[in-house]
């Protein structure tokens, strides 16, 4: 049986498919750099043998519903994929509320 038939529980550790990964990169304002974590993500995806696919960069606010990087990404997202971002607040500051309403437009 080929390896992504097999169930989860059956597979080995060296059976384990790994795809590529999206890695989101943010900083709050212009003046700040996005991409400084660059860097320390594909060195984190290389240790881990993990691929990045694509890179996703804004210069935006964590607040802020106006997050087109942000809404591609979970656009483009795929059940299972592994999201690699530099620390979770770089991700989004939105409350709970807010967060549901952005992936319901993504």
């Amino acid at each position: 049986m080929r390896t992504a038939e097999r169930c989860s529980r059956d597979l080995e550790p060296r059976d384990v498919i790994i795809a590529p990964n999206p890695a989101y990169l943010r900083a709050s304002t212009s003046d700040q750099d996005a991409n400084r974590a660059r860097s320390q993500l594909q060195a984190f995806a290389a240790e881990r043998g993990l691929t990045i696919a694509a890179w996703y960069v804004e210069n935006e606010s964590g607040a802020m519903l106006a997050r087109p990087e942000l809404f591609r990404l979970l656009g483009d997202a795929h059940p299972g994929d592994i999201l690699l971002v530099e620390q979770v607040d770089r991700l989004s500051r939105l409350t709970a509320a807010d967060w549901e309403s952005a992936s319901r437009q993504s």
